[in-house]
């Protein structure tokens, strides 16, 4: 499930969701602190406090549930577009794939800011891009505060219809879920 929590042998990735316990009110702005081994990082959808790697804030509930997180050993990849940055968090074994990720998310943020006319609702979302063998196609979740994506391959130009789809779905999310919203829960065709 796209909410679930996951285990790599470089790191976890979880939403704050499965990290936190929280009450249903709506909570002051929280602090999250990790205390990690010296070779991990942590990548997070969250503000860093005084550009700390370690220490992250939450303004409400819900950025601190809707948040994704990456604590481990992974590459990092920045693709800044106008106002828009997107934050890669990547497995190691997909180093090669780094330029098609970043080729490939240019091609779709200046295609869906031409088409809706707007930018999606904040200016950084984390994408969090990790390997699984237990599955045969891509797989991705779309969040407020970026997506997730899982592939049984090493991302390449020679499989591009299979990652690009998946990569260029959850980026449209961003608009068409998050930042245009749909009218009404019958209307769910809307969102994909």
């Amino acid at each position: 499930p796209r909410e679930a929590a996951y285990v790599r042998d470089w790191g976890v990735f979880s939403l704050g969701r499965a990290l936190f316990i929280v009450p249903s009110l709506e909570l002051p702005a929280a602090i999250v602190r990790f205390s990690l081994p010296p070779e991990w990082r942590v990548a997070a959808a969250l503000p860093s406090v005084n550009g700390s790697t370690s220490v992250f804030r939450a303004d409400t509930r819900r950025d601190l549930t809707e948040a994704l997180f990456f604590v481990g050993d992974y590459l990092s990849l920045a693709v800044r577009q106008g106002p828009l940055t997107f934050d890669y968090a990547v497995s190691p074994g997909f180093k090669s794939s780094l330029p098609h990720f970043e080729r490939v998310t240019r091609t779709a943020l200046a295609a869906f800011r031409d088409a809706f006319g707007l930018d999606p609702t904040k200016e950084r979302y984390l994408v969090v891009v990790n390997p699984e063998y237990q599955r045969t196609d891509g797989f991705g979740g779309a969040f407020r505060s970026g997506f997730s994506m899982t592939f049984p391959f090493v991302p390449d130009e020679g499989n591009v219809g299979t990652w690009a789809f998946t990569l260029t779905h959850e980026t449209f999310h961003l608009w068409n879920a998050f930042t245009i919203a749909r009218a009404s829960s019958e209307e769910e065709w809307f969102l994909e």
